[in-house]
Parts: structure tokens; sequence; C-alpha cells
């Protein structure tokens, strides 16, 4: 999802405030879900066991922001949040080869570098 991000609110908000926006759409959206949040998944996101559900599904969720300075695997020069179901990354993961040549990409540099 790409949100419409404004230079305004780039200017005047820190990485904490778009977490907390994060935090805001992922509240808002679970509102709509019909299904009861899975028993095997803890619903306090602070435990390390916890994933995002929908509708009895676990995704990946990974927010992007152009405030992202120092970490530049999260930036991006929009807000955006990228959803990817607990399943495809395990399909992903066990293809052993093909998940270690991505993990292990060159960069442009000629460097291993790992995602």
């Amino acid at each position: 999802m790409f949100f419409e991000t404004p230079q305004k609110l780039i200017t005047n908000n820190t990485v904490e405030d778009f977490e907390l926006l994060f935090w805001k759409h992922l509240t808002t959206l679970n509102k709509l879900d019909e299904k009861d949040w899975p028993r095997h998944i803890p619903k306090n996101p602070s435990e390390h066991e916890w994933e995002y559900c929908f509708h009895g599904e676990q995704y990946f969720m990974y927010c992007a922001t152009p405030k992202h300075e120092k970490r530049k695997s999260r930036y991006f020069p929009y807000m955006m949040i990228a959803i990817t179901p607990r399943w495809v990354l395990q399909e992903f993961n066990e293809n052993k080869r093909y998940a270690e040549k991505i993990k292990n990409q060159k960069s442009s540099k000629g460097k291993n570098k790992r995602i």
C-alpha cells in the first residue's frame, strides 16, 4: 500500500510518528476483520511470536517511510506498507538454494549483501 505523503508530513514528523501511523492503520484494519484472532498467535505485538493476522491468516507487515534515513532498508520516498502472507515466506525458505542465493546477492560494489 502506498500512501500519499505530503512534504509537510515528512518535514514535521519523526520515524516514531510514522510508526504510530503504521500501528493506527493496522488497528483500523483489524476492526474490519470478521474472524477471531488465531489462538496460537499472541495478541500482544511485544511478544516475539506475534504476527499480524487478518481473516485467520498470518502476515508479515513491513513499513517504509521517507524518515528512515539511517536504516536504508526501511527508506522509501513515501509511506509504504508491504504485506506478505506467512505462507509465501515459508515456501521461499523451503527452497534453501534459491533462498540463500537471493539473500546473498552481490551489491553493485561486489560485496556480499545480506538482505
